[in-house]
C-alpha cells in the first residue's frame, strides 16, 4: 500500500467480496474508510476523468467544425 490509498475495514471487505463473487481479500481490522466513502471516493473520480474526456471531445470538436479559427490561432500563437 502507498500513502493515502484507500483501504476498506475488514467487515465491509467481507460484504464486498463474499457472495457470487467467490473470492477472498485479507480484512484490515479497521481499514481507512467505509464502503460508502469508498464508492463516494470511486464515483468521484470517475466523474472527474468523464469531464476531462468530455471537454477534450468537445475542444477537438469546435476545431474540426471552425478550422478557420483553429487555423487564425495557431497562425496568432507561431507569428506566422
Amino acid at each position: 500500500l502507498h500513502a493515502g490509498d484507500q483501504v476498506l475495514n475488514a467487515k465491509d471487505t467481507a460484504k464486498l467480496f463474499s457472495g457470487n463473487y467467490g473470492k477472498t481479500m485479507p480484512g484490515y481490522a479497521s481499514g481507512t474508510t467505509d464502503l460508502t466513502s469508498f464508492i463516494n471516493a470511486v464515483t468521484k473520480g470517475s466523474s472527474s476523468i468523464w469531464n476531462n474526456i468530455s471537454s477534450t471531445a468537445e475542444d477537438a470538436l469546435s476545431k474540426i467544425t471552425d478550422p478557420i479559427k483553429t487555423l487564425t490561432k495557431l497562425a496568432k500563437k507561431h507569428s506566422i
